[in-house]
């Protein structure tokens, strides 16, 4: 099992030769933040379980739920956890912050580029595809059966991808490395929000 100091440094490392250099927190959690449109939601990298042996990448909505559409909004969120099959999103009932978490395992000898690129980018495409939808139901009257719906079926990728702003995460945008070997079909987290952090447009 690898050590959690190894696993930081991998996901450093990670980080780093996307041309983003971490940035960590006094408890050891990496943050930044990337924006779709209008948007910038913040995201983490921990370190967690008993040994060190997960590592959670955590991207957060920009708001927080109001008190009266909570339920409604864990509806939607409910909604879209079913059938997915890598990540989910959560709501904190008590003061309505919503987070989408996807997490790996680190008890091989190392974390592979693949899984690694997995936890993170998977995270950015469900975010991209279910937030306005969760917008829709929390900051207005949208009906969450009706707001899964519509991000289901307009699924589609954006003309602009989600990067990271250099003016919030303090150092220029990494890019993912382009990827054409791979279709949507064989791992459609992935290969479609490659550039979650791309500064390209």
């Amino acid at each position: 099992m690898l050590k959690e100091t190894e696993v930081m440094s991998q996901v450093k490392q990670f980080l780093k030769e996307r041309g983003y250099p971490p940035s960590c927190d006094k408890h050891g959690v990496v943050r930044g933040w990337f924006s779709r449109d209008k948007m910038q939601c913040q995201w983490s990298i921990r370190i967690g379980g008993h040994g060190g042996e997960i590592v959670t990448f955590r991207a957060y909505c920009p708001m927080k739920v109001p008190a009266a559409r909570r339920a409604a909004a864990a509806e939607y969120l409910m909604r879209t956890n079913w059938g997915l099959s890598f990540g989910s999103f959560e709501i904190n009932w008590s003061n309505g912050e919503v987070m989408c978490r996807t997490s790996i395992p680190a008890t091989e000898s190392s974390i592979s580029e693949k899984a690694m690129e997995h936890l993170i980018y998977a995270s950015g495409y469900l975010v991209d595809r279910y937030m306005p939808g969760l917008l829709a139901v929390a900051l207005g009257n949208a009906d969450p059966q009706k707001a899964v719906e519509d991000a289901e079926r307009n699924d589609s990728a954006p003309e602009s991808e989600p990067v990271a702003t250099e003016e919030n995460a303090g150092s220029d945008a990494p890019a993912a490395p382009p990827d054409n070997t791979a279709s949507e079909d064989e791992n459609p987290t992935t290969t479609r929000r490659r550039r979650l952090f791309d500064n390209e447009n």
